[in-house]
């Protein structure tokens, strides 16, 4: 964020664009406005210039009344298809999880759609898909347990509380022996 007015970057996620076969490293910052930032690479040596990745048009973000997006997660959704979903970050407590759609993981991104419901100030988006059905796992302000939002259609969706603690998380699909092995390691 070198020449920017950012005070704090937060929040990176990792995506693998096999068009490119590049990675996307995407991340909040909090500059003016509040946005999301990504740069890619191959080797994790050499890196593109910082780009913008998504900005709602907010200012301030963090204060009740501002909707700069943070926590952005992107979802391949078919070839030439994305989802982008994130937190318009107002800290109300009011649904504030949304989506867009793309031809590419750095968009551009279209009209925005949402909110995933009932959310309650829930961050972090991260969205898989199993099968028919869209997964989005948060972190709520109300709970020290992941919810997990389910839906087939991206028009309605369940939420799920889980058993699992945590603060900000990734979700990733890996193969079940890999998976196995993790889980008996720890």
């Amino acid at each position: 964020m070198a020449g920017t007015d950012a005070g704090h970057t937060w929040a990176p996620e990792l995506f693998f664009d096999g068009r490119t076969n590049r990675y996307v490293i995407s991340w909040s910052s909090d500059g003016t406005p509040w946005a999301i930032y990504y740069v890619t690479t191959k080797d994790f040596s050499s890196f593109s210039e910082r780009k913008l990745l998504f900005a709602n048009g907010g200012l301030g973000g963090g204060k009740a009344g501002n909707v700069g997006p943070i926590d952005g997660s992107v979802l391949r959704e078919a070839p030439g298809k994305y989802l982008f979903f994130y937190k318009k970050d107002d800290n109300t407590g009011v649904p504030t999880l949304f989506f867009r759609s793309g031809p590419s993981p750095i968009g551009p991104w279209g009209q925005e759609e949402g909110p995933i419901t009932p959310s309650t100030g829930d961050e972090g988006p991260s969205v898989l898909r199993a099968g028919d059905e869209y997964r989005v796992y948060t972190d709520p302000f109300e709970s020290e347990f992941m919810y997990m939002y389910r839906s087939k259609d991206l028009k309605r969706w369940t939420r799920v509380v889980t058993d699992l603690r945590m603060s900000h998380g990734t979700v990733t699909r890996i193969p079940e022996n890999e998976a196995r092995a993790a889980e008996a390691a720890h």
